[in-house]
């Protein structure tokens, strides 16, 4: 009985340790991280945060984080995709801002910090990034080999007779290199807008997961080992009731034909015979 009493304080003790109010000096630790990256010119830059807050506030915090970006602006931020889901008692939801390239950073730790007043914490910051400069380079950077064949090709034809074979040939080969170039070019510059957009705006996501707050909410242990449990046993019947629905035409047909072999032994094979007439004298 002593040990089971102290199993049970024991275990009282780490959750409530678990659901502690994170310190001042982890979320200095969270924000430090958050922002701690410096922009490279022509680096584009991609913020993602995953926050826990408690399942009732999710709502809250995710709508104060879309204000707070609609008060700067659509200039230095937009709302670019917003989902929440309270299915069967689960809360999760994400946002997806594009925030001005000169203001993202300290617009996701502002963020990050505000997390605290709803009773959040951070749980994960990832920030990616990648070069530009390809991208940015000049249209006909990829093209100076067509060019210079293209020059080479309009000096040949500019000696050559106008009967002659080989000017119908350099025209055809003329046509196609001038189509190559003017398709890369276009490509390039397309590229090139494009790259100067992710430079522009750089995207912030977040990730709203439940906090647990109790034994059986959030992503306390019990809770992960009830939606393991229930996910295991929904497998379960689904499996049952695929092997039902798959193997019940079978099984009535195999009783049909037991049926009608049964009657067929018990009315033809086995039908009494008639008894021979006795012989006469």
């Amino acid at each position: 009985m002593r040990k089971t009493l102290c199993l049970i304080l024991f275990l009282m003790a780490g959750c409530s340790q678990q659901n502690a109010p994170e310190s001042a000096e982890s979320r200095e630790t969270a924000d430090a991280v958050a922002s701690g990256v410096t922009a490279v010119a022509n680096r584009s830059y991609r913020y993602s945060y995953a926050l826990a807050v408690p399942a009732p506030r999710i709502a809250e915090a995710q709508e104060a984080h879309a204000r707070a970006c609609e008060a700067l602006g659509p200039s230095r931020c937009v709302v670019t995709g917003l989902y929440l889901s309270q299915d069967h008692g689960a809360v999760r939801g994400t946002l997806d801002l594009a925030v001005a390239r000169g203001e993202a950073r300290q617009f996701g730790a502002g963020l990050v910090a505000s997390t605290s007043r709803f009773g959040g914490r951070v749980r994960e910051v990832q920030i990616d990034s990648q070069a530009e400069d390809r991208d940015l380079a000049p249209p006909g950077a990829g093209v100076a080999d067509e060019r210079a064949e293209i020059a080479e090709i309009e000096r040949r034809l500019a000696t050559l007779p106008a009967t002659a074979r080989e000017r119908q040939l350099l025209n055809t080969r003329l046509i196609e290199l001038r189509e190559a170039v003017r398709g890369a070019v276009r490509d390039a510059a397309g590229q090139a807008s494009d790259a100067r957009s992710r430079l522009a705006a750089t995207p912030l996501h977040l990730d709203y997961g439940a906090l647990s707050t109790g034994w059986f909410d959030g992503d306390s242990p019990l809770a992960n080992g009830y939606a393991i449990g229930r996910d295991s046993l929904t497998a379960l019947v689904a499996v049952l009731l695929l092997i039902v629905a798959g193997g019940l035409p079978w099984a009535l047909v195999a009783l049909a034909l037991f049926l009608v072999l049964r009657w067929v032994d018990r009315r033809l094979l086995r039908r009494p015979r008639l008894a021979a007439p006795a012989p006469l004298g």
